[in-house]
C-alpha cells in the first residue's frame, strides 16, 4: 500500500488559495486563521518536495508544478467527495436509472414499478429499455444500463451483481382454427408458418438449437420482436407463435390464442438480475429488491 504523506486537507487548501488568489482568502473560505493555511501548504510542498506558489505582495500565483498538481487535486477531491455521498445513510439515491427490463416485466410491472419508485426513491428517474438478450448483454457491458435482466447469464461477476430472478419458459400456441390437443414433433412444427423472436435473442438461439437437434430446417420462419403483433397473427390464424409462457396466460385464457404442446418440450432458461454499483454506490440494492419482489409476486419468472 502506498504511504501517502499529504492530506485531503491540505488538497482542500490548495484549491482554495487558487480561487481566492490569496491565503487570507483561502482562510476565509475555509474558516480557519491565515497561519493554519500557511502551515498546511508548507507541509504539502514537503509531502511533495516541490514549490507550489509564488508570492508577489499578498497575491500568490502558481509554479509549473503548482500548475501541474492542479487538475489532479480538483480531481481527487471531486472523487472524495463522490465516495462520501456515495455512502452517507441519510443521502437520497438520485439521478437517472437506465434499467434493460424482458417483454413480459414491462407488461405487467412497468407501471408498479414506476409507481413505487416514485414513492421510495422520489429523486431517481427510471429509463426503461426492453431489449433482446444479445443487445442486453452489449449494452450493459458498455455501461449504457446500470441494471438489466439478463436470460442465461455468462459469468459476469467480476463486474456487476449477479442475482437469479427465476426460470424463463417459452411456449408455442396456435390460432383457433388449430386442432386442439395436438403435440408436435420437430418435423412436424417445421411444417407450419412459425413465428418467433429475431436473431440475437435467446428464443431466437432456444428454437435454432431445438430443430437442430432434431436434424430439422423450419420451412417458413419469420421473426419479430413485439409480442401483440406475434399474438396477433396468430389468433388471426396466420402463424404459430412462439412467446414467454407469462405473456401468454391472458390470450390462452381468454381463447385467443391456443397452446400447442411439443415434443421434445423446449429447454428452459434462466434470467438473472444484473447491476453495477459504480453509478448508485450500494443503495441500488434496494431497486433491487422491488424489482424482485415484483417478479415474485407476479410469477414473471417462475
Amino acid at each position: 500500500m502506498p504511504n501517502i504523506k499529504f492530506s485531503l486537507a491540505q488538497l482542500d487548501t490548495f484549491i482554495k488559495i487558487v480561487d481566492a488568489g490569496t491565503f487570507a482568502g483561502a482562510a476565509q473560505l475555509l474558516f480557519v486563521s491565515p497561519p493554519s493555511v500557511s502551515q498546511r501548504i508548507q507541509e504539502l510542498e514537503e509531502a511533495l518536495q516541490v514549490k507550489l506558489f509564488i508570492r508577489k505582495g499578498p497575491r500568490v500565483f502558481l509554479t509549473s508544478e503548482g500548475k501541474a498538481l492542479l487538475a489532479s487535486a480538483r480531481a481527487m477531491l471531486a472523487m472524495a467527495q463522490d465516495i462520501e455521498e456515495r455512502y452517507r445513510e441519510d443521502m437520497p439515491l438520485c439521478g437517472t436509472l437506465r434499467l434493460g427490463v424482458t417483454h413480459a416485466f414491462a407488461l405487467y410491472c412497468a407501471n408498479l414499478l414506476l409507481t413505487q419508485m416514485a414513492e421510495r426513491f422520489p429523486q431517481v428517474k427510471v429509463s426503461i429499455l426492453i431489449v433482446d438478450r444479445g443487445n442486453m448483454l452489449k449494452r450493459l457491458m458498455a455501461n449504457e444500463l446500470d441494471m438489466a435482466m439478463v436470460i442465461n447469464c455468462p459469468d459476469l461477476s467480476e463486474r456487476f451483481q449477479v442475482e437469479e430472478l427465476g426460470e424463463h419458459h417459452l411456449t408455442c400456441v396456435a390460432g383457433p382454427a388449430f386442432g386442439a390437443n395436438k403435440v408436435l414433433s420437430p418435423s412436424e412444427l417445421a411444417c407450419h408458418h412459425l413465428m418467433i423472436a429475431p436473431k440475437p435473442s435467446q428464443m431466437y438461439l432456444t428454437i435454432s438449437e431445438w430443430f437442430n437437434r432434431a436434424g430439422v430446417t423450419p420451412g417458413q420462419l419469420s421473426a419479430c420482436n413485439d409480442p401483440h403483433v406475434v399474438i396477433k397473427a396468430t389468433a388471426d390464424n396466420l402463424i404459430l407463435g412462439v412467446l414467454p409462457k407469462r405473456i401468454l396466460e391472458l390470450p390462452i385464457k381468454e381463447k385467443m390464442v391456443r397452446e400447442v404442446g411439443l415434443n421434445p418440450k423446449l429447454p428452459v432458461s434462466r434470467v438473472s438480475l444484473c447491476y453495477s454499483t459504480d453509478v448508485f454506490g450500494h443503495k441500488i440494492k434496494g431497486i433491487a429488491q422491488l424489482i424482485r419482489t415484483l417478479c415474485d409476486s407476479h410469477r414473471i419468472f417462475s
